[in-house]
């Protein structure tokens, strides 16, 4: 995608100096039948070249939008968001010179954004699959080769950092003080908390925080259709297309219009195999997200406890009924893990942000809550590195 490679280029010239962008491939092993091809799975790693200790700097998986259908790892609106966290200036400080407050922690943040597989030649569950494969091997498996600072040669893609040559060089992401988080933007939000989810419930991988940014759900957990009110409301939206935005969901469901009032736009790329559309058979696309109680279950694979949530949802996005519901499914998780459990307080767990923009557009046009969420996020990764 040449748009996305040039704007990817510049936007990230005010930060292409403190990170190094490297490639990461990851075998996905198995082929499955429904794969056109088993090609390896690719992350475009963002590492901050000028930070210490790599082991305890923020992990942050990202999740590009895109309906399931289109877009890659080199996101357009990463680099917006990342600019946005590095200009806010509203973090708490701390007396320490050194820490993190001082010198803004959105800086630390090591950035994984994920080039999954996309419908209608990948339907669901190839892209959640391949979120989950990415946050489980980068926190897992993965070992980042560190250059020292005083090395000459900064050659081979490895990483030139200020760190003791007497340490080991290989770094494993997400192992200390930063914490692991997942994050992703309209169908990169719903991929986002179905990845969430699915590491909670394996059990494999601690998940300290998701930010969640006008997902793609439906307003209960039976409905696979996006109608709501708000769709309704917003139409005739160029941003993003009720139209389009049926095909896509359609399309990432392997599954025909029930009804399509003579329009075959959307079933023309759909593969042959797909079935036609139901609540009954298709609603399990959200991995199970919008279900208090598969929430409850990974709660209790994860020591009664769930992962903080950032939710940001816009008033002119016709997707913002079904981030409420979201929001209100999460909520009464929350709330039912928490019973009777003075240990934990879930009045913080919850952090919902309700914009002016359009869909994904907050980080481009509205500053009020942008300045929100980026103070929000950032406070609580310097709340993790004390």
């Amino acid at each position: 995608n040449k748009l996305n490679e040039q704007e990817w280029m510049a936007d990230t010239v005010s930060w292409q100096m403190t990170h190094r962008e490297t490639k990461v491939t990851i075998p996905r092993g198995k082929k499955q039948k429904q794969d056109i091809n088993n090609d390896d799975l690719v992350v475009r790693l963002l590492v901050p070249k000028e930070v210490k200790d790599l082991e305890n700097a923020p992990f942050v998986l990202w999740i590009h939008g895109g309906g399931f259908t289109v877009g890659n790892a080199v996101d357009g609106y990463l680099p917006g968001l990342v600019k946005a966290l590095y200009d806010n200036n509203n973090v708490t400080n701390t007396k320490d010179e050194e820490s993190p407050g001082q010198q803004n922690v959105a800086k630390s943040i090591i950035w994984a954004s994920v080039d999954y597989r996309l419908a209608p030649e990948h339907p669901y569950p190839a892209a959640p699959e391949d979120c989950y494969l990415a946050l489980e091997y980068l926190t897992k498996q993965y070992k980042h080769n560190v250059v020292a600072s005083n090395d000459i040669d900064d050659g081979g893609g490895a990483d030139r950092v200020a760190v003791d040559t007497k340490k080991a060089l290989e770094v494993q992401f997400g192992t200390g003080k930063g914490g692991i988080h997942v994050a992703g933007v309209s169908a990169g939000g719903t991929l986002a908390a179905g990845t969430v989810l699915r590491a909670l419930k394996k059990g494999k991988v601690s998940v300290d925080s998701m930010y969640v940014e006008n997902p793609v759900f439906p307003i209960t957990d039976s409905k696979f259709s996006l109608d709501s009110p708000s769709l309704r409301q917003m139409v005739y939206t160029r941003v993003c297309p009720v139209k389009w935005l049926h095909w896509s969901i359609t399309a990432y469901a392997n599954c025909l219009p029930i009804k399509d009032d003579g329009d075959n736009s959307f079933s023309t790329s759909i593969p042959s195999r797909a079935q036609y559309c139901s609540d009954e058979n298709n609603s399990n696309i959200y991995d199970g997200s919008m279900s208090v109680n598969e929430w409850k279950k990974a709660a209790k694979m994860n020591k009664g406890k769930l992962p903080l949530m950032l939710l940001v949802t816009a008033k002119a996005d016709p997707l913002h009924d079904g981030g409420i519901a979201f929001k209100e499914v999460y909520q009464q998780a929350l709330d039912a893990t928490t019973m009777g459990n003075n240990n934990n307080n879930n009045s913080n767990l919850l952090v919902h942000i309700d914009g002016k923009a359009a869909h994904a557009m907050t980080a481009l046009f509205d500053v009020e809550a942008t300045q929100a969420l980026t103070t929000h996020w950032t406070n609580n990764l310097l709340k993790r590195q004390h």
